[in-house]
C-alpha cells in the first residue's frame, strides 16, 4: 500500500481564492473560495469554509462548505458539517447530524452500468 503524505494547505485564519490542486492528502482548515483539482484525499476541517467546484479522488467534510463535488472514490459527510449544493459520486456517506442541502447524482455509476449493459448485449 502506497503512504500518502498529509499537506497542510490552508490553516486556520488564512484564506485564498484560486484553483488548487495537490498530490496525496490535503487538510483545508481556513477560507478557500474556487477550484481544487486532485487524484488525492481533500479534508475539510470543522473550522474551514469552502466554496468551490471540486473534483477530488475522495472527500472528507467536517467543516462548511457550499458548490460542487464530484469525486471518483467516495464523499463523507461527518456529524456538525454543512453542505450546499449538488454532490456527484458512487459513494455518499452521511453520518447522523451533518446537514446536507442540495442534490445528489450518480452519473460515475451510471457510465458504470451503461458499460455493463453494453457488454452484456454482445
Amino acid at each position: 500500500m502506497e503512504h500518502l503524505s498529509t499537506n497542510v494547505i490552508l490553516t486556520r485564519g488564512a484564506s485564498f481564492e484560486g484553483r488548487l490542486s495537490f498530490e496525496g492528502i490535503a487538510r483545508l482548515c481556513g477560507r478557500f473560495k474556487g477550484e481544487i483539482v486532485s487524484e488525492g484525499v481533500l479534508i475539510i476541517e470543522p473550522e474551514a469554509q469552502v466554496e468551490a467546484k471540486i473534483f477530488i479522488g475522495k472527500l472528507i467534510l467536517k467543516g462548511r462548505m457550499k458548490g460542487e463535488v464530484k469525486a471518483q472514490q467516495g464523499i463523507k459527510l461527518l456529524s456538525g458539517s454543512e453542505f450546499y449544493g449538488v454532490l456527484d459520486t458512487a459513494q455518499l456517506y452521511v453520518e447522523q447530524g451533518a446537514l446536507f442541502e442540495g442534490a445528489s447524482v450518480k452519473t460515475m455509476k451510471k457510465k458504470i452500468l451503461k458499460k455493463e449493459g453494453a457488454e452484456s448485449s454482445k
